[in-house]
């Protein structure tokens, strides 16, 4: 059943729509579809290992929005790279649209698109390269149809979003950049998803110590892999509330030096999510406890005089946050779907880069690219183009809706004046 929208909204998509200019941008798009295909699968294969964007990705994407219309393009001291296209009005309201430029995939990973069955598969060709792409082409579409927004809308692609980057880039944009009034991030998903709730994120690395020796001169020492052995146990045996939903994981374990020694040290990284920053809270201190007492009793077994230890260390957090179904731009992101002939209601909850600006107070929200996606964060990673058309329109349409068009409407996005600290 379709939604009711208000009759501001409603009008701001009929007039952007009726707009010959307009109409003209939203149909280059149909036909950009190869382009924005083939333009993919350029970018895929050039990495955009962890910590590494910058050296390949960043000048290559600067490249781009330099040569499809955007002005003052650069790539920051963190690695993001920006380029503008400015409006016809006050320097405010400015809007954000953002996809990351980083995959999961180390740099020694062997990147080459191939096709079976009619999808194509490269590790990283979705999260978040489509997302890449597609905002390349409607930088296209705009300086083809020669819109001018009223807004200024700044085109990004962002470093460090995914696992320890811990949302570095944005963070330093919305540190560095106090007059963004909305952020669009746009991911690698179906062109119907809208994302409006973020799930906070606690990561911490245990690291567990001690004497170490000889595996059978010295056996009798309290040993850390079976200390974090027991921690992992403990942890797993952990139950955790459906509503609202909270998670975790044990993903990394590493230690030990030989079979035949009793190790000096272990290490785990555990992840820990939730929509309710107070469940994540209580987790957190939940698994430190489980911690110290597996740690106790690994010490208590052996009886030894000496002793291990273990020390905990946060290497990743992303706080929680939402923006209201009923707040404009949460309403223009869904009246846009429906626009463009899709269904539209609220995706699940994810942790993306939408958790620093939504956390902060400032407008934000997640919307799909478009095409279909299987195999995410795997080397078996694939994509087909079906139905990116539709997100690259519906993007289109929420930029401008958003952001006013010139001689035709104003901007719906007001400045973010009240704005919190970065997380």
């Amino acid at each position: 059943m379709p939604r009711i929208f208000s009759p501001n909204v409603t009008q701001t998509l009929e007039k952007l729509l009726a707009d010959p200019a307009f109409r003209k941008a939203m149909e280059y798009l149909e036909a950009d579809e190869d382009n924005r295909f083939e333009e993919l699968k350029e970018l895929v294969v050039v990495h955009g290992a962890p910590f590494k964007e910058h050296l390949k990705r960043s000048p290559l994407y600067k490249n781009k929005l330099e040569r499809y219309g955007a002005k003052d393009c650069l790539i920051d001291s963190e690695g993001n790279v920006l380029g503008y296209v400015y409006g016809t009005g006050a320097s405010r309201p400015k809007i954000l649209v953002e996809g990351h430029l980083d995959t999961v995939f180390p740099e020694e990973t062997p990147l080459a698109v191939t096709e079976k069955d009619g999808r194509f598969y490269c590790p990283g060709i979705g999260d978040d390269t489509a997302a890449l792409a597609c905002n390349l082409s409607i930088l296209r579409a705009i300086e083809h149809a020669g819109l001018k927004p009223v807004s200024t809308l700044v085109f990004c692609g962002t470093v460090g979003e995914e696992g320890e980057g811990n949302a570095r880039g944005i963070r330093f944009l919305m540190r560095e950049h106090g007059d963004l009034d909305a952020v669009i991030s746009v991911e690698s998903h179906g062109a119907e998803h809208v994302c409006l709730q973020a799930v906070g994120i606690r990561r911490y690395e245990f690291e567990f110590s001690g004497p170490g020796g000889h595996s059978w001169r010295a056996f009798g020492l309290p040993n850390p892999v079976h200390a974090m052995g027991r921690a992992v146990a403990k942890i797993a045996e952990l139950t955790m509330p459906i509503s609202p939903r909270t998670t975790f994981s044990v993903g990394v374990v590493t230690g030990g030096t030989s079979i035949n020694a009793i190790p000096q040290g272990a290490r785990m990284k555990v992840d820990m999510r939730s929509v309710d920053p107070r469940e994540l809270d209580s987790l957190g201190s939940v698994v430190e406890s489980l911690v110290e007492q597996a740690v106790a009793e690994e010490n208590l077994k052996w009886r030894s005089t000496d002793r291990i230890g273990f020390t905990m260390r946060c290497i990743g957090s992303k706080p929680a946050g939402s923006l209201a179904e009923d707040s404009l731009v949460a309403q223009v992101a869904l009246a846009a779907t429906e626009a463009v002939g899709l269904p539209a209601s609220p995706s699940l909850p994810a942790s993306t880069n939408q958790n620093i600006p939504v956390n902060m107070g400032v407008p934000a929200l997640v919307v799909g690219s478009g095409g279909t996606f299987k195999g995410v964060h795997s080397l078996e990673e694939s994509y087909t183009p079906a139905g990116s058309v539709k997100g690259a329109q519906k993007i289109l349409l929420l930029l401008f809706a958003l952001g006013g068009l010139s001689g035709v409407i104003e901007p719906l996005v007001e400045p973010c004046l009240e704005r919190g600290p970065v997380s």
